[in-house]
């Protein structure tokens, strides 16, 4: 059961631990510096604060100006990117200086998925910090850590789909060197947040009445100003990271203060991203955009108070500030809402970096990827010799100082499908953005846009530009052996490996997954499905989509997903035609048809059960919603096994 006491109370109950777990440590000697004391670092980073959100860079019209006059002082990196722009990932990258596939850590930590957390081996950022005598601080939303059983009891508790993602990290190993801490798991309850602080154990989580952000940062200043030694050893230096959890979803959960500074603002005036459509595919965004700022807004605020407690500590021109971002919002751009694919909202991230004396204020347009951040600060910091050598990502901070250098010229994008050779793969240059989907719904696809003549990545020019695309295939694939990637190479030309065709006409759809090649195609929705030519298995023809999710522990499972194909505001009928194989008392078979950019927004959403048999057919009827962009859904919920032999899409009117 959550107790809640006072901030001090809390603050100086851990300072005790702090100081003598972090004693004996040998301090490093900082870049040019003096030997004694290498420099402090405050790295803040808010989740989901996309790049244009920053009002001194032109973009978004928000109100940050804490961020505008940080940046005046601040090295400012406009092609900063979230390689795979997700939670997790991102902060495996940061403190390991590696990529997702030699982490393991490729998605969100939570108990769908028990393998994916920060192993206690791995040596970390803060690891080599508290090695080298820094007292590292953590405050805010870790989520690098496997849910268990006694977390759902303590902490968030279920979500609606029964899953678990909020998680105690355990003072020792898991905590990699933090020896102040202050932090949860992940929570999404941005008004009334909760926190294990120090050595309190999973069942003495402490419940705060309040804006997450505002209280992290009363945490945060009590830990700089460190009044009389209560907090940390004054002797030491420090590292302390603070990672807000807004502007994450819910967006509404900001207190009315910031709400107000936007108050009759209209969504136009401030969705102004030439990407955001003006139909339904817009609308979630446009009911959100003035609350995504509102909570910009108040981050920025709040990182106004770090930054005076240093000032007040005299602590500003030995410690290097860092604000960044674990990744973007989309906010509408492209139809779509929050995070995970290479359009500029979500891939790109704030990087500002102030370092008094050191690093020079200005503009550099370096491609710096997280697995380089680690190493990087620590070459700033005087420790460029105590980078790990498993450390996958580059130090930069010869460059940062104004040494000459090699410069990457693109960035590297990693979304993870199913398999480890599914997904997406792309780069970034100056000019370009490209990448290639393989495996699931659009095996096979290429992206190029060109940004200087298409900022908004409104128009694919794969097709007409083939010499640029073998070009960025080229660097591509040297991205792909660097980071040891599964994908391995890619050939030219790009080709669907799984793909069958969709007969469609004015009257309607049909798929029957046989060989073929058409102007529309489709692959299967994710690694549970596949398609089969076992006799054995297929109903008719050569072949049959076969969905098996027997070897799953997760809850739902998609199959196969049609997109592009149905009207807005019209009546259908799908008729399926298929065979159960296997199925437990709690498999359950569905049908959705809903708005890809609203998943909110169903049509209809079918549930039902049936056991192993013959060959049967089942019909639904539907009325679209009216929006133009609704994908029809099969999968699995739970265990079990079914072929599908034929799909049929019949408009009524």
């Amino acid at each position: 059961m959550a107790t809640q006491v006072s901030r001090r109370r809390f603050i100086q109950a851990g300072a005790v631990t702090t100081a003598a777990l972090a004693a004996g440590g040998r301090i490093g000697e900082a870049a040019e510096g003096p030997a004694s004391r290498p420099p402090n670092l405050v790295f803040v980073f808010p989740d989901q604060f996309r790049a244009m959100a920053m009002g001194f860079a032109g973009a978004d019209p928000v109100l940050t100006p804490n961020l505008d006059r940080f940046a005046a002082a601040a090295r400012y990196f406009p092609n900063a990117v979230s390689n795979l722009p997700v939670c997790s990932p991102y902060r495996a990258m940061l403190f390991t200086g590696r990529w997702p596939y030699s982490t393991g850590l490729t998605g969100n930590c939570q108990s769908g998925v028990p393998g994916l957390f920060l192993k206690p081996e791995e040596r970390c950022f803060s690891d080599v910090l508290a090695g080298t005598g820094y007292v590292a601080g953590y405050i805010g939303k870790w989520h690098l850590d496997t849910p268990t059983e006694e977390d759902a009891r303590y902490g968030e508790g279920r979500r609606g789909d029964g899953s678990v993602w909020d998680a105690f990290t355990p003072p020792g190993p898991r905590r990699h060197g933090f020896t102040f801490w202050h932090a949860y798991g992940c929570c999404d309850r941005h008004l009334r947040p909760h926190y294990w602080h120090g050595q309190a154990p999973v069942s003495q989580p402490t419940a705060v009445e309040g804006w997450s952000v505002a209280h992290e940062t009363d945490v945060a200043v009590e830990f700089l100003r460190n009044r009389d030694g209560g907090v940390r050893d004054p002797g030491k230096p420090f590292a302390l990271f603070v990672a807000f959890n807004p502007p994450h979803t819910p967006f509404n959960q900001v207190p009315e203060e910031y709400r107000a500074r936007y108050a009759g603002r209209a969504p136009a005036e401030l969705l102004v991203r030439p990407n955001v459509p003006g139909d339904a595919r817009g609308d979630l965004a446009r009911r959100s955009v003035a609350d995504y700022f509102a909570a910009v807004t108040g981050v920025d605020e709040h990182f106004g108070r770090i930054l005076a407690a240093l000032d007040e500590g005299n602590l500003g021109d030995d410690t290097v500030v860092v604000f960044s971002a674990d990744h973007g919002e989309m906010m509408g751009s492209q139809g779509r809402m929050h995070k995970g694919v290479i359009y500029e909202e979500s891939f790109r991230i704030p990087l500002l970096i102030r370092f008094p004396g050191r690093v020079q204020p200005g503009r550099d347009p370096l491609h710096i990827s997280v697995p380089d951040m680690m190493p990087t600060l620590l070459g700033l910091m005087g420790l460029g010799g105590r980078i790990p050598p498993q450390v996958e990502g580059r130090d930069w901070s010869r460059q940062l100082l104004g040494q000459d250098g090699p410069r990457p010229t693109s960035s590297f994008f990693i979304a993870c499908g199913q398999k480890p050779e599914w997904g997406q793969r792309g780069l970034r240059t100056d000019q370009h953005t490209f990448a290639v989907t393989r495996g699931g719904t659009g095996d096979g696809t290429v992206l190029l846009f060109d940004r200087e003549a298409d900022p908004g990545q409104l128009r694919n020019r794969a097709a007409e530009q083939p010499e640029t695309f073998r070009q960025l295939l080229v660097e591509l694939n040297a991205w792909l052996a660097l980071t040891r990637d599964p994908w391995g190479h890619l050939d030219w030309p790009i080709s669907a490996a799984a793909s069958f065709p969709i007969q469609a006409d004015d009257e309607g759809f049909r798929v029957d997954f046989e060989p073929g090649t058409g102007p529309r195609t489709a692959t299967p929705a994710s690694g549970f499905a596949s398609l089969t030519a076992d006799t054995a298995e297929v109903i008719a023809g050569t072949r049959s989509l076969k969905c098996d999710t027997r070897a799953s522990s997760a809850r739902f499972h998609e199959c196969l997903r049609l997109e592009g194909l149905l009207l807005a505001g019209r009546e259908y009928e799908v008729t399926y035609r298929y065979r159960v194989l296997a199925a437990a008392t709690t498999t359950q078979f569905y049908t959705v048809v809903r708005s890809t950019a609203d998943i909110e927004r169903k049509a209809v959403r079918l549930y039902w059960f049936e056991p192993p048999g013959e060959v049967r057919s089942r019909s639904f009827r539907f009325r679209t919603e009216a929006v133009p962009d609704h994908h029809l859904l099969f999968g699995v919920e739970y265990a079990g096994a079914i072929v599908i032999d034929d799909v049929v899409v019949r408009r009524l009117e």
